[in-house]
């Protein structure tokens, strides 16, 4: 998406470091989250499947998408099958993921606004 539309969409990752296995990892980002998210979100707060996706608009709202399935569901809707340029976001978006094909990460700058 962020390569796709670099004007519209940043890019921002984490990883938990040592010692930080999932369950203590997801709870940090459910009580970040929490705290920070409207009550009406609250009910797609208990994501359980990798990555944690929330969108944080120019207004500064956020909005909590949950995990990996419900990333790819939101793209799938948003990203209009008929233009040509989205047919990489939605390749991705309308298979399961695959240990064999995704456990790459490419981490290099591509413009993103930040890394973590």
């Amino acid at each position: 998406m962020q390569k796709q539309y670099p004007d519209k969409y940043e890019t921002w990752f984490f990883f938990p470091g040592p010692g930080l296995g999932w369950d203590p990892y997801r709870d940090f980002i459910n009580n970040t989250l929490k705290t920070e998210l409207d009550a009406s979100q609250h009910d797609k707060h208990n994501w359980h499947s990798a990555p944690c996706v929330w969108l944080e608009k120019s207004d500064g709202a956020k909005e909590l998408l949950g995990g990996g399935d419900r990333f790819r569901e939101w793209a799938v809707r948003t990203f209009s099958q008929s233009d040509p340029g989205n047919r990489g976001i939605l390749s991705l978006a309308t298979r399961e993921p695959s240990v064999m094909t995704d456990e790459f990460f490419d981490d290099k700058d591509t413009g993103a606004a930040g890394q973590r």
